[in-house]
Parts: C-alpha cells; sequence; structure tokens
C-alpha cells in the first residue's frame, strides 16, 4: 500500500467514524499564545493506552461545529505524515504528536481539533486555541540623557502599545535594581494600550543612573530607557589656608571644588577685575603681591560659589627671615603634636634622671663596702698593737698571732693554714699585705673572689690568693713551721715598733 492510499484510507475512515460519533456538548479547550516570528506548538493528547490508527489535525472556521480542513495528518501503520493548506512545508510532529508551527503569524490564529482514531474506543477530540501577539512597543517618551536640578521633582510615562502579550504588569528598573513601588504612583490599561508612571520627588544626586521600563511578555521582554542625569551647583570643598610668606619665597594657591557638570576654577585678586590661573603660582613674590585673593568656581547650575583667602607678604633680614620661619613653623603646629613632643621629652628627661640616680646608688654602695673593710683592717691592727704594747709593758711575751673569735679558742695548731708566696705583691695602701717570694703566710679566711685574707710579718691584710701556694705540713712539720713564722712575725713586730 504506497502512501497515498494509505492517507484515503484514514480520511474515509475519519469520515465515517465522525459521522457515527455524538460530539461532546462543553469541549474542553486549551489556550495557547504565541509572539509573530516565533515557533509555537499545539499540545497532542490522546488515550495513550490504545492503539492509534490515525491523527489528523484540523483548522476550525465559524466555531466549534464549523467547517474543518485539514492542516495536518499522520498514519501510524506507515508512519507517513503530510501537511495541507497555510501550513504546508510549515509543520511538524514531535515525539509526544503535538503540533509544532514554524514562523506563526497572525494568519496562523483560530481554533483547532485534533481527531485521534483508536482501537475499540473509535474517535477522540482535542481542542487548540492559538493566540498570536505582536511584540509590544515600549516607549518612555523622553530624550536620553536627561538632565535635571538636584532637590526638583521628576515625572516618567511609559506607555506601551500592543500589551495583549503582556505576562505582568509594567515595572521600572534603575541600572540592574528595580525601583521601589511607591514611586509608581499610576498605572492604566486598555486593549490597545498599557501606560505607568514613575514619580521622583525632591531627586538626590544619588538617583542619578539609567531608568528602564520593562514589559514582560510571553516572548520575552521589551524595554526602554533614559539616563537620568542630576546636575547640582559647583561648591568648594576644599582651598589653601591663609599665608604669610616671605618676599623672594614662591607661594601656590590651590582651590578644589565639586558639581555637575565639573565646575570650572579662577581667582580673583581683590580690586584687579582680571581672572587668574586655576591653580595660583606667585614665584618668587614681590612686596606687592600682598592681598585678598577669591577662588571663584561656576558651572551654569544655580550661582557661582566663592571664598577668599589672605595672603601677606613681607621684607625682613636674613636672621628675622629664620625666626620668622620659625614661629611660623610653631604657630602651624597643632595643639596636640605640641603636647605629644612635650610629653615623649618628658620621659626621656626622666629616664635619664632615674639612670643617674642607679649609677650613683651603684657608686656609693661599692664605696661603703671598700670603706667597711679597710675599717675592719685597721680595728684589727689596732687590736695586734694594742697587744704588742701591753706585752712590752707587762714584761711578757706579746701574742704576735691574729685575734680569733671565740668559735677560733682551742683550735689546735695543726689545723692553722700556710700559703708559700710564688709570685711577690707590693702594696703600700693599709688593709693589704706586701709579699716576697718564698715568704711563708698564714692564710684566715678564703674567698671565691681571687683575694685572701692572712697574717704576715705582724700585719692583717688582704693579698691576691693567685700569688701564693697553699702548703701541705705535717703535724710536727706544722709545728715547727708555726714557731719560726711566729718568731718572723716577732722580729718583724720588733723592727716595727723600733722604728
Amino acid at each position: 500500500m504506497d502512501k497515498v492510499t494509505a492517507i484515503l484510507v484514514a480520511a474515509i475512515t475519519f469520515i465515517c467514524a465522525e459521522a457515527a460519533t455524538v460530539k461532546p456538548s462543553t469541549p474542553t479547550i486549551i489556550t495557547v499564545r504565541g509572539m509573530e516570528g516565533d515557533s509555537v506548538t499545539l499540545p497532542a493528547s490522546f488515550r495513550k493506552d490504545y492503539r492509534l490508527f490515525a491523527l489528523t489535525w484540523n483548522k476550525l472556521s465559524g466555531g466549534m461545529y464549523g467547517t474543518r480542513r485539514a492542516v495536518y495528518m499522520f498514519s501510524p501503520a506507515t508512519n507517513s505524515t503530510m501537511s495541507f493548506g497555510p501550513l504546508e512545508n510549515r509543520a511538524f510532529l514531535t515525539k509526544d504528536r503535538s503540533l509544532t508551527i514554524v514562523n506563526a503569524g497572525t494568519k496562523d490564529e483560530g481554533l483547532y481539533v485534533l481527531t485521534s482514531l483508536l482501537d475499540v474506543i473509535g474517535q477522540e477530540e482535542h481542542y487548540v486555541l492559538l493566540e498570536m501577539h505582536a511584540p509590544p512597543q515600549v516607549q518612555v517618551g523622553v530624550p536620553s540623557p536627561l538632565q535635571i536640578v538636584e532637590a526638583t521633582s521628576l515625572t516618567l510615562n511609559c506607555t506601551v502599545d500592543q500589551p495583549g502579550a503582556l505576562i505582568q504588569p509594567l515595572f521600572w528598573r534603575k541600572d540592574d535594581a528595580i525601583v521601589d513601588t511607591f514611586h509608581v504612583v499610576s498605572e492604566q490599561e486598555s486593549n490597545q494600550s498599557y501606560m505607568s508612571t514613575l514619580f521622583l520627588a525632591s531627586v538626590s544626586r544619588a538617583q542619578s543612573g539609567n531608568y528602564s521600563c520593562v514589559a514582560k511578555h510571553i516572548g520575552g521582554e521589551e524595554t526602554d530607557s533614559v539616563f537620568l542625569e542630576v546636575t547640582y551647583p559647583a561648591k568648594i570643598i576644599n582651598i589653601s589656608e591663609a599665608n604669610v610668606v616671605l618676599q623672594g619665597e614662591d607661594v601656590i594657591l590651590r582651590c578644589l571644588a565639586e558639581g555637575n557638570p565639573v565646575p570650572s576654577l579662577s581667582w580673583l585678586r581683590t580690586g584687579d577685575p582680571d581672572p587668574l590661573s586655576r591653580t595660583l603660582k606667585m614665584a618668587r613674590s614681590q612686596a606687592n603681591g600682598s592681598g585678598e585673593y577669591t577662588c571663584v568656581a561656576a558651572n551654569g547650575v544655580g550661582k557661582p560659589h566663592h571664598e577668599s583667602v589672605l595672603v601677606s607678604l613681607s621684607v625682613v633680614n636674613a636672621v628675622t627671615k629664620l625666626e620668622s620661619k620659625t614661629d611660623v613653623g610653631l604657630g602651624l603646629m597643632s595643639g596636640s603634636k605640641l603636647y605629644t613632643i612635650l610629653v615623649i621629652a618628658g620621659s626621656v628627661a626622666a629616664a635619664i634622671c632615674l639612670l643617674v640616680v642607679l649609677l650613683l646608688l651603684a657608686f656609693l654602695l661599692c664605696r661603703r663596702g671598700k670603706t667597711s673593710s679597710r675599717r675592719h683592717s685597721d680595728v684589727q691592727m689596732n687590736n695586734m698593737a694594742t697587744a704588742t704594747h701591753n706585752g712590752r709593758v707587762n714584761g711578757d711575751k706579746p701574742d704576735m698571732r691574729p685575734h680569733r673569735t671565740s668559735s677560733d679558742k682551742g683550735t689546735p695548731a695543726a689545723e692553722r693554714r700556710f700559703a708559700k708566696v710564688s709570685t711577690p705583691y707590693d702594696s703600700d695602701q693599709c688593709g693589704f699585705l706586701t709579699l716576697q717570694i718564698n715568704d711563708i703566710v698564714e692564710v684566715l679566711r678564703t674567698d671565691n673572689s681571687g683575694w685572701w685574707y692572712g697574717y704576715h710579718r705582724g700585719k692583717l691584710g688582704a693579698f691576691p690568693a693567685a700569688c701564693v701556694e697553699m702548703l701541705t705540713l705535717s703535724k710536727s712539720s706544722s709545728q715547727k713551721k708555726l714557731s719560726a713564722s711566729s718568731e718572723t712575725n716577732l722580729i718583724s713586730d720588733k723592727r716595727t715598733v723600733t722604728s
């Protein structure tokens, strides 16, 4: 069976089935909306649990029960399709048997019916209403950019023609953010147009930006924009301070202003009608340069803004010039900076004073220690001298041994310590011993400081430990050495007394 025969059989089958079928009184109609020039799809609906023999899309004219005109046919048995009339070569079936129309237009609007011939149950019909819309035309209606003076009010009207395709009300967008709805004061809608009004009261410079009226429709969105530029008068925000300069020095006066449009700046000198440059510079100023200079900022919005600065020039000699510079420098120094410098200077002075006191205290303690040592040595020497004198007066043999404390009494001679001088040591200071090589010194006290205390030739005093070598003696030797040392010390004492 060829393709044409199959189509004819399907058509005859549809006609017979249609004649025997009672049409429903209230069929369900699905509405599909499309944009001109886009592709639209009419959804198919039939029972999938029965075998499909044939499927036909018809376009109705004259209402639901009007004339039917086949625009697309499909035969599952031969898997053949055919498009007719206005949809010829512009339509195709999707996998679920829905009908897609390419490059749809207003001529494709209308009511379509899908007739399905199924096994057992016979014929089913499914109705689809296609509505085609032209893209809405959005217009704000003011030139861009739009300039407005700060603190004035602004009203923007957005009109949309052919609003049938809109899927939501109009809204406004500033740059990338949606404008608050309280700025939208009114909306008007009709079959042919739709209008939205945006109102901005007391516009500020922060509200400068791109404003767009957005119309979302079934095919996307359409917009029209206007760039809002808020202008505001010129205002001087920074100017050089009053100057007291010396003749021959350079003088530079600067002025900074803001405004929209960008303001122009000029300098005027009191009594001189001619404007000066934007940045006033007087090289090697002369005495006649003194006076009041005024900076004028203007941008055509509102009144010009001006501020003045006083410049004083003086003639002085070299010494006065230096003093003047110093005074000016101190005068420009803020109170907080001067206070900080004074605090730092006071802290440094206090630290120096504390260091001097600590050094003086250490010196006094050291001196006191030496004085105490000398006094102790003098006391022992006086005791020795007193003992010698008393011995001579009483006719007794003087006791030339060093004075011992109560803890030393009864100490046997074997426990006394002696050292032999290996290196001579000469000292004329009180409290120190003079030693010759091979002299024998009785060691009374040792110390880790390197200085020992001993008895030699009738004197008590300190001597370097490095100059002697300790002697290790037996008891008999110790007695002999002690006797010899005593004799030597006695002779030395006699010589000392005689002298």
